[in-house]
């Protein structure tokens, strides 16, 4: 039998005999269980909550001055995949908690912030970095010349990909606020960022249904429509492009590179959200 580090679990003695004088519980052979299991009156066994220490066969005898039966189970206790699984078999309070997305034969497990209530309640996955505030931009004017490494708290690349592909859907947003500052320029790329196996994107929004070009240039609102994103105006007026990307074999965003930074009346600001992930497949 397998459970999920922090569920409960009672498990019915399984064996009747009359007059049994006496009834026992053996741990791994052993009379003394470990701390957080118990037994009641009917000698039911209870697990509440479930830890790792928890793992292993219990044992379930009863004796009479005739006879003796005994019955015997396996329990194995493990991390659950993702939030989405917390929230379904365990707790929908809103904190951290541990998951192992690809199992023990995979990546270590590790620690992340699940949100019980965003998505209508499916438990979504937060995994944060350290550049979620919003970051100032200027001095940089040749096209990618700034350049931010995004590191993720606690957690490798390879363990968020084990995250991403376990999920249904994932997304981060992504905003950039200029002035005077280009992300394209005619077929140049003055600003993209880097997915997470190292490939350079113009996309700004969605699955990547656009292969350059920002959220306006989808919903044909830019200032300029015949510009791919707000910022491309290029003016002396603050303007923004912001999205959600939406591709999982892409994600998480790994590197931002922006330029046109260079001269005194040219800024920006960039604002990466925390990678969320949902579902289970």
């Amino acid at each position: 039998m397998a459970i999920y580090v922090g569920q409960a679990l009672n498990l019915p003695c399984s064996v009747s005999i009359p007059l049994a004088t006496k009834v026992t519980w053996l741990f791994n052979g052993n009379t003394s269980l470990p701390e957080g299991v118990v037994t009641d009156a009917q000698h039911n066994l209870k697990i509440s909550p479930a830890n790792l220490s928890h793992r292993g066969n219990y044992t379930f005898g009863a004796i009479n001055a005739s006879m003796s039966l005994d019955s015997n189970i396996s329990i194995h206790v493990k991390f659950p995949e993702a939030c989405s699984r917390i929230r379904e078999m365990i707790s929908d309070v809103s904190e951290h908690y541990v998951i192992d997305p690809d199992g023990e034969l995979g990546e270590d497990s590790f620690a992340v912030f699940c949100n019980m209530t965003d998505k209508g309640g499916m438990g979504v996955t937060a995994v944060s970095h350290d550049s979620e505030s919003r970051i100032h931009v200027h001095g940089y004017e040749s096209a990618g010349s700034y350049s931010r490494d995004i590191h993720y708290t606690g957690v490798s690349l390879s363990q968020i990909q084990g995250l991403v592909e376990r999920s249904n859907e994932c997304e981060q947003s992504i905003k950039y606020e200029c002035r005077n500052s280009l992300i394209f320029y005619e077929r140049e790329s003055f600003a993209w960022w880097v997915s997470r196996d190292g490939q350079k994107m113009t996309y700004w929004t969605g699955e990547g249904e656009i292969k350059r070009g920002c959220a306006c240039s989808v919903t044909k609102s830019c200032t300029n429509p015949l510009q791919p994103c707000n910022c491309d105006k290029n003016d002396r007026e603050w303007r923004e492009d912001s999205g959600l990307i939406t591709n999982k074999s892409h994600l998480p965003v790994t590197q931002l590179r922006f330029g046109d930074t260079g001269e005194n009346k040219e800024d920006g600001y960039h604002t990466l959200g925390k990678l969320k992930c949902y579902g289970m497949n």
